[in-house]
């Protein structure tokens, strides 16, 4: 009876213990699962990748002069109003022309009464060397009739100069515009003197072209290697936030500024419909690099470490590797794989920044990229 009783409470306990244990294990395989971390992922794939920079500049406009005649004088009428646009050749204001007038005719009359001097001592210098052949002048008599003949010739030429001078001081007293273009500042007025002579001298006016601007910005050294005359800009400017204007790198400055180390980089960018200003401040995004056809990854799929690039790559079973991959080109968006990785792997693209190598994760999403 005793034995019997025995071997019931064994049984008993056994069936006890058993249970337990697999009580333990279930829960030790619940908290396992746990644990898993839950990961976002992508494929990798072809992307095209455009890199940029950007920068910030004002706008210039590509040609600007100022209006202002050859001479000296009195302005007599101007033609012109600020903001007006004149095509090349547009007479944009006049100067007195009384005096230099009186001076034209006078330079005619002058040269009028040389010229009739310089015909009378060239046909006596014919005679004279006619008699000299004949011995019937003295050295002194041709010398001196030599002389009368240089002087009047000279003389002659000296008044054709002075017509010419008189004519040229007619034809600057008109200013006319040398490109087509918009009038800037005016800062004279009819009745007022201007001198071309004094260093810094008002014009007239201002006469500028912005059929195509210039944007001036400024590129550090660490960057400048990645500038390229020719490369295409995207110039965005506060009073049209929604329209792109086009334009390229025209010119780079060899030399750096002194103080801020860097380098003047112009950029030329055409203005439709004249919407670009001078003074304006415009933002630049310069394309430096483009590929269309790159195997990529996504940026938040990068991990970096100093110089070295790694992903996370999910194999069949759930398991990430760590991957460590050769970058090509990138931007905020892509990252170029230029090995490492194949098309079609699959690698994390949230939550690596907790993932160990050869962790298990779940995929709790896969992305469309």
């Amino acid at each position: 009876m005793k034995r019997k009783v025995f071997g019931i409470l064994l049984v008993g306990l056994l069936a006890v213990l058993i249970g337990a244990g697999c009580s333990k294990k279930t829960e030790q395989k619940k908290n396992t699962e746990k644990n898993i971390l839950s990961v976002l992922t992508t494929k990798v794939g072809y992307h095209s990748i455009r890199r940029y920079l950007d920068f910030t500049g004002n706008i210039t406009p590509k040609q600007k002069l100022k209006v202002m005649p050859d001479i000296s004088g009195k302005i007599a009428k101007i033609y012109v109003k600020e903001g007006q646009f004149v095509k090349a050749g547009t007479v944009i204001a006049v100067l007195d022309t009384k005096f230099t007038s009186y001076q034209l005719e006078q330079a005619k009359a002058g040269l009028a009464v040389a010229t009739a001097n310089f015909h009378n001592a060239q046909l006596n210098w014919k005679r004279i060397r006619i008699l000299k052949k004949k011995g019937s002048v003295s050295a002194q008599q041709f010398d001196k009739m030599q002389v009368g003949f240089e002087a009047a010739k000279a003389q002659m030429k000296q008044a054709k100069a002075g017509l010419d001078m008189a004519k040229y001081k007619m034809q600057v007293s008109k200013m006319t515009a040398p490109f087509s273009g918009f009038i800037g500042m005016k800062y004279l007025e009819e009745g007022d003197i201007v001198n071309p002579m004094i260093p810094g001298g008002m014009g007239v006016c201002d006469l500028v072209n912005t059929s195509t601007v210039k944007i001036t910005t400024n590129v550090s050294e660490k960057n400048l290697p990645k500038i390229k005359i020719g490369q295409k800009a995207d110039i965005h400017v506060d009073s049209y936030p929604n329209r792109v204007f086009k334009g390229r790198v025209e010119s780079i400055v060899p030399v750096s500024d002194p103080v801020s180390r860097s380098f003047r980089v112009n950029i030329h960018a055409a203005n439709p419909g004249f919407l670009l200003k001078a003074g304006m401040f415009a933002k630049v995004r310069i394309l430096t690099a483009f590929k269309k056809h790159a195997l990529s990854i996504p940026f938040d799929a990068l991990e970096l470490h100093g110089s070295e690039a790694y992903a996370f790559r999910v194999d069949s079973l759930q398991i990430a590797h760590k991957i460590h991959i050769k970058m090509g080109i990138a931007n905020s968006k892509w990252v170029e794989v230029l090995s490492g990785l194949k098309e079609g792997d699959t690698v994390v693209t949230l939550g690596l920044g907790a993932l160990q190598d050869g962790e298990k994760v779940h995929v709790s999403k896969e992305e469309n990229q």
